[in-house]
């Protein structure tokens, strides 16, 4: 039985490795003058519609799901598509979420692969494919909460230079302008983005929607809510920003001392739930034997789902413990 099973398994990546060599070679041979083709049907088309600017996602740029034309009325009708690109946008990866997903296809594989290699059983193969799709999960996440963290710890002194601007006499998009030529990244390419959608046509409205889109900062949104408020009721800009830059200041001393405090339940929250998949893994590489009972034994598919179930009620409780908000 397990020779059969690891048959099947053997036969089913080496398909899947075929199907993605496919897929790469059909990509490749894709010319850039198609490319350039299909480029400005989009713009042509942005264009012709009276509504640019209206939505995030019609400032004229290219917003295909998928290098392949049959995949994008699939994958733009689909919300997990439709999530999958909003979270690649605001980390900021090049990528469209076709590739993303052959991307994570791919790592499964090869991980599958590499585990079922040293652990000499189809059985190491599971977690290792496992850990191979939810890898590009974990960096993009981790890629968008850094990105999204540093700005917010620029944006008091981006709030402070816009400020000194406007009291200078400069408007707000020549503010931001400034704060796009003189800060760095990643502020500096936001900043530059949004000034770059308003010299297009876009409505500084929709061009500051675009920004809370691609990042979902509370911080940033409380700064882009003031600028609406003063462009419809007026008021003094500079002051708004001088205080809304010492609340932020604030808000993210006391987020500090919160962190510090719960650092320890944090790291604990983590030990103990990344403990027992460690071991599971470690397991099913070097004593595969002994992981087939959980899988072949009914009394062992049992065990498995219940811990499963306990490990995520447990990480849930503790996230929840941990997480405060300010």
């Amino acid at each position: 039985m397990v020779d059969d099973y690891g048959l099947v398994l053997t036969v089913t990546l080496a398909c899947g490795a075929a199907g993605f060599l496919a897929l790469g070679v059909l990509s490749a041979f894709q010319g850039p003058g198609s490319l350039l083709v299909r480029r400005l049907a989009t713009q042509a088309g942005d264009d012709e519609s009276d509504n640019v600017g209206s939505t995030p996602s019609q400032v004229l740029r290219d917003h295909r799901m998928s290098r392949f034309e049959t995949l994008n009325p699939l994958l733009r009708n689909n919300p997990l598509a439709q999530a999958i690109s909003i979270e690649l946008v605001q980390a900021r990866v090049p990528l469209k979420v076709g590739e993303y997903l052959l991307l994570r296809a791919f790592c499964a594989v090869a991980a599958a692969f590499v585990l079922m290699s040293l652990g000499g059983s189809w059985l190491a193969s599971v977690p290792g494919a496992l850990m191979g799709y939810f890898a590009p999960k974990v960096y993009v996440g981790y890629r968008r909460a850094r990105r999204i963290s540093t700005l917010e710890t620029q944006l008091v002194e981006a709030l402070a230079l816009s400020a000194n601007s406007l009291r200078a006499g400069w408007g707000f998009m020549q503010a931001m302008q400034q704060v796009a030529s003189d800060m760095p990244p990643p502020i500096s390419e936001e900043f530059t983005q949004v000034f770059q959608e308003v010299s297009i046509g876009a409505t500084p409205e929709a061009a500051i929607q675009n920004l809370l889109y691609r990042v979902p900062s509370y911080d940033l949104e409380l700064v882009m809510t003031a600028v609406l408020i003063q462009r419809q009721i007026g008021g003094n800009l500079a002051e708004m920003m001088d205080n809304i830059a010492f609340t932020i200041r604030e808000r993210t001393r006391l987020l500090g001392d919160i962190a510090s405090i719960t650092a320890e339940s944090n790291m604990s929250m983590w030990l103990l739930s990344l403990l027992p998949v460690g071991m599971l893994i470690l397991l099913a590489v070097i004593q595969a034997d002994y992981m087939l009972p959980f899988l072949t034994d009914p009394r062992g598919r049992i065990l498995l789902v219940g811990a499963a179930v306990m490990e995520t009620a447990g990480v849930f409780a503790m996230r929840r413990l941990a997480n405060v908000q300010v």
